[in-house]
């Protein structure tokens, strides 16, 4: 379930776009990305899987300790989980690419930081292509 909502942007003081997914989604989509089934996850943490499956469909909240036992098997933090935002990054999508990131080998987060670059690289060059082109544009 997707809740929109408004925050401005500290640098700019643009209203940006912020989304909340529910703890059930979060669940759903940790579970799809690791190839996990309910059953499996429900068993390693011995709870039912009709408790867990509530926790999927949003209908109960886990309890501290299972909360506990969620992060440590998906290897995520419970403000994750609960995303819950602090200081530390600005958005889920930080959130996301710090957990991403952390669970690849080093060899594939040597590949990532190398693939960031050449994003970054491609758009200072279409930044200065695009402001070249506007000054001719002004000057013509």
């Amino acid at each position: 379930m997707w809740i929109m909502g408004i925050l401005l942007s500290e640098q700019s003081k643009i209203p940006i776009e912020v989304k909340t997914v529910s703890l059930g989604e979060i669940l759903r989509n940790l579970l799809d990305e690791r190839d996990v089934t309910q059953k499996q996850l429900a068993d390693n943490l011995n709870i039912g899987a009709s408790t867990l499956g509530n926790y999927i469909q949003d209908i109960r909240e886990p309890d501290y300790n299972v909360l506990k036992d969620l992060a440590t098997f998906f290897d995520v933090t419970t403000d994750y989980l609960l995303e819950h935002r602090t200081k530390i990054t600005s958005s889920m999508q930080e959130d996301e690419i710090l957990r991403i990131f952390r669970s690849l080998s080093l060899d594939q987060q040597e590949l990532l930081i190398e693939q960031g670059k050449l994003l970054i690289t491609h758009n200072c060059k279409k930044r200065k292509s695009s402001e070249s082109k506007t000054s001719d544009n002004k000057t013509g």
